[in-house]
């Protein structure tokens, strides 16, 4: 739906029998039917919850700026995703997800919720700042590819049996000072394959998963952040392959209680505490690891690695 306003001037409204293309600044509402936003009508303006619904699918086009109003009272803006976001930006003209105000936490995020459509949703070549949760999959499995996540209370999550492809991305300053995780937050039987992504200078965890969650961690660098490198909690059994952990300068590379992991081929260095921490009923399969200026290579307390 689009909202007049005397302060803008808006393009009508083109519908064709195939899409709807929407020629204006405000949007609000639901989605009902297969809905094109394009760049030479942003920036987009979303002042309450923009809904896509099941069946329906928001296709936007690279270059386009979506910029959420500040929240009023404890309601934050946000896109839910029923049915289908395709949002495919380019290298070198990404689509944007922002906010006026430059602080985490203005915005509620980009929350997908039990969308098992056949068309399946992609957010790729964005840059996703100052929400609550950037990008949100419950019960939804988006492939989240090459974006930018920049000052967020946290990055990603990923919750109720959600397995997203999640590659290639760039996370940066991520969480807060209350964050738990600030990067990637793994619980309640989500399975995601998390590889090739750079996540640095994260309050609180880089990658968090707990709640018999089992993602894939491969190949990623998390580095130079003010909490833990990487928490393993909670009857997870993640596999934990090829990383790089580096100056993680508060806390551990790899911090483990009461769950089963299995960490091998990781490079872990100069993080300030134990390179791994195994606490409390762990048990973990460690192997051919490199640990190197770390305060203590492995640590273990009343667990069986």
């Amino acid at each position: 739906m689009i909202k007049k306003s005397h302060v803008f001037a808006y393009c009508l409204l083109f519908i064709s029998v195939m899409q709807t293309c929407i020629y204006a600044n405000i949007l609000e509402y639901s989605i009902k039917k297969e809905t094109k936003l394009i760049k030479k009508d942003s920036p987009y303006i979303i002042e309450k919850d923009l809904v896509i619904e099941k069946g329906a699918t928001l296709i936007i086009e690279p270059g386009v700026i979506i910029k959420f109003a500040p929240n009023i009272g404890n309601t934050k803006n946000k896109i839910i995703v029923h049915g289908t976001l395709i949002a495919k930006g380019e290298e070198n003209n990404r689509i944007y997800f922002t906010s006026e105000y430059q602080k985490p936490g203005v915005w509620g995020g980009i929350i997908f919720i039990k969308n098992d459509n056949r068309e399946k949703s992609i957010i790729e070549y964005c840059q996703i700042e100052f929400s609550t949760c950037g990008v949100g999959a419950f019960s939804s499995s988006p492939d989240i590819v090459n974006n930018v996540f920049y000052s967020n209370e946290v990055a990603i999550v990923c919750e109720d049996y959600s397995s997203p492809k999640i590659f290639k991305n760039n996370l940066l300053q991520n969480g807060t000072f209350r964050s738990v995780a600030g990067g990637i937050s793994c619980a309640f039987y989500s399975s995601p394959e998390i590889r090739d992504n750079s996540i640095e200078k994260t309050l609180g965890d880089g990658i968090r998963t707990a709640v018999f969650s089992n993602p894939v961690i491969s190949n990623n660098f998390i580095g130079y952040g003010a909490g833990r490198g990487i928490t393993v909690c909670s009857k997870s059994s993640p596999k934990i392959i090829n990383n790089n952990l580096f100056r993680n300068g508060c806390s551990c590379g790899i911090v483990i209680y009461e769950a089963s992991p299995i960490i091998t081929g990781n490079k872990i260095h100069e993080n300030r505490a134990p390179g791994i921490s195994a606490l409390i009923k762990s048990t973990p399969i460690i192997s051919n690891n490199y640990f190197t200026k770390n305060g203590i290579g492995l640590k273990s307390i009343y667990s069986s690695p």
